[in-house]
């Protein structure tokens, strides 16, 4: 399963990808993100966020379709 936050959803691909895998670690999920999108935003370019889900039982895909 995949989801992921795409800056300028826009504009045709982004220049910038990050893929993050995710096993387990449903609490962080939140925070990375916005760490991340802060981050990218500074970079002034466009990019996008991909959340890999390892189908961990922990609730991450459902904080990954909340992000």
């Amino acid at each position: 399963m995949e989801s992921g936050s795409q800056k300028h959803r826009d504009e045709a691909a982004p220049a910038l990808s990050v893929v993050v895998p995710v096993f387990g670690c449903r609490s962080c999920l939140r925070h990375l993100h916005e760490r991340l999108a802060f981050t990218l935003d500074g970079l002034r370019t466009n990019y996008e966020i991909v959340f890999v889900d390892d189908r961990a039982e922990d609730g991450s895909w459902e904080e990954i379709e909340r992000l």
